[in-house]
């Protein structure tokens, strides 16, 4: 029961690290638009030009690979311990968002840090491997649903990526699109996707 409810927390965290990740790669792709583009609306940290790509290259994948990983603790063991140690960065980091000084930056900050350690935690405790369950037999309204949490994640990742252009107010005649939504939406997104995936082995 113990195992269970570790493996089942790692699983959680792990998708929450992808949903980090993929934050982080939206910003690297702002940041990388407004040095490209050598018009910029607001400074930002030299500090942020190279960790949100480091950031990105590092939570996502490593969320997904645990995510991959889960039944064989003792190699998703390490990637989820790495993975945690780079949420807890990432969270730290977000201090350097310009938006996130003037808005919500205890959230943004200490969500991260509070679940990339409880993931490094977590990893130390281990888990043992699940069984194999018996192939469930889906009815009409399993399918339905698996498809109707997808459609509604690719609507959502949809409206991030329209937002992503302009992340964070990269380009003199935009507005920053962090504060519309912009990382819910991610996390949204994210949490479609697993609640889809979880449909499936229902």
């Amino acid at each position: 029961m113990w195992s269970r409810a570790v493996r089942i927390a790692v699983e959680v965290l792990a998708w929450f690290a992808v949903a980090v990740g993929l934050i982080w790669l939206l910003i690297a792709l702002s940041v990388g638009g407004e040095a490209a583009s050598g018009d910029s609306r607001r400074p930002f940290p030299a500090e942020l030009r190279g960790l949100a790509p480091m950031l990105a290259a590092t939570c996502l994948p490593g969320g997904a690979l645990t995510l991959v990983l889960l039944r064989t603790p003792a190699v998703a063991r390490i990637c989820a311990g790495f993975t945690g140690a780079m949420v807890v960065a990432a969270g730290f980091s977000f201090r350097l968002v310009p938006e996130t000084a003037e808005r919500a930056e205890p959230f943004y900050q200490w969500v991260p840090v509070v679940a990339g350690a409880l993931l490094v935690v977590l990893a130390l405790v281990g888990w043992r491997p699940d069984g194999e369950r018996p192939a469930a037999d889906r009815g009409l309204e399993s399918v339905l649903l698996v498809i109707l949490l997808w459609v509604g994640a690719f609507v959502v990742g949809v409206w991030a990526l329209l937002l992503s252009g302009d992340w964070i107010g990269a380009y003199s005649d935009q507005e920053s699109s962090w504060n519309d939504g912009g990382p819910e939406s991610v996390i949204i997104f994210v949490g479609l996707v697993a609640a889809g995936r979880q449909a499936l082995r229902l």
